[in-house]
């Protein structure tokens, strides 16, 4: 013990301490540093994914409610050619099945990614479009082109319910 206290009262052994201490400094700055980089990387990452899904959904969800309602719009202004009529209805009936396909996939996504109270809303947008879908077996007659019509603005205003909602979400 004698022979370690007189090496470190030597200038080698006062420098030799000191970079040891400096040393042990310089690894806890970095390791302090790397774990608040990957908190902020991993909620970086969080943020993008939850805008991805977002993003997606609000683009499906849009141009399936813009497809159904130009289907019933124009039916509710005037008579319209059977052709664009069923022109309008087979574009419907392509993006409906990708949507349907697809919706699953961003439920578990916005489960996984968003807290429950947008994973509730999220359902309400998925209701919502269900019920537009189904309005429009009627699409063709006045009342069932006004049903349609109003299913589409019923569409539209939940999903603007849920996009202020993660808004609200993404502010805090």
């Amino acid at each position: 013990m004698n022979s370690l206290l007189t090496f470190l009262n030597t200038d080698f052994g006062v420098v030799l301490a000191g970079a040891a201490f400096a040393a042990l400094g310089l690894f806890t700055w970095q390791k302090q540093d790397w774990l608040f980089k990957e908190r902020y990387q991993r909620s970086q990452i969080i943020l993008d994914r939850q805008l991805d899904i977002m993003s997606n959904v609000n683009r499906d969800a849009g141009k399936l409610i813009a497809l159904a309602a130009s289907i019933s719009a124009p039916i509710l202004k005037a008579s319209v050619p059977d052709d664009q009529t069923y022109n309008s209805i087979r574009a419907y009936n392509e993006f409906q099945s990708h949507w349907f396909g697809i919706y699953e996939a961003y439920k578990t996504s916005v489960v996984f990614y968003f807290p429950m109270e947008i994973v509730e809303s999220f359902d309400s947008v998925i209701a919502a479009m269900e019920a537009l879908d189904v309005s429009l077996t009627d699409v063709m007659t006045p009342d069932g082109a006004e049903k349609s019509y109003n299913a589409c603005l019923s569409a539209r205003t939940e999903l603007k319910i849920w996009n202020s909602k993660i808004a609200g979400l993404l502010k805090k």
